[in-house]
Order: C-alpha cells, then structure tokens, then sequence
C-alpha cells in the first residue's frame, strides 16, 4: 500500500512541475548546493 501513496504524491508533483527536480527547485524553493547535500546526505548511506 506505501507504494500507491508514493506513486500518487510522485504523479501529482509531475502534474504540478513536471519533473522532481523542477518540484524541488520551484515547489521548495531548493538551491542546487542544498540539493547536492540533501542527495550526498540521503544516497551515500
């Protein structure tokens, strides 16, 4: 069940932005150097 919870959030965020990283930059208001930390931080574990 989770998965159709992200699966609907992910289909609604490219409705409003067309793809993630639009949705982080315009949605959040994410520069890429916080970006590029929140991916390091996230990923490298």
């Amino acid at each position: 069940m989770r998965a159709d919870y992200l699966d609907a959030a992910l289909d609604q965020v490219r409705r409003s932005y067309g793809t993630l990283d639009r949705y982080l930059r315009v949605g959040l208001g994410i520069d890429a150097r916080t970006e590029a930390r929140l991916r390091h931080q996230l990923l490298a574990r």
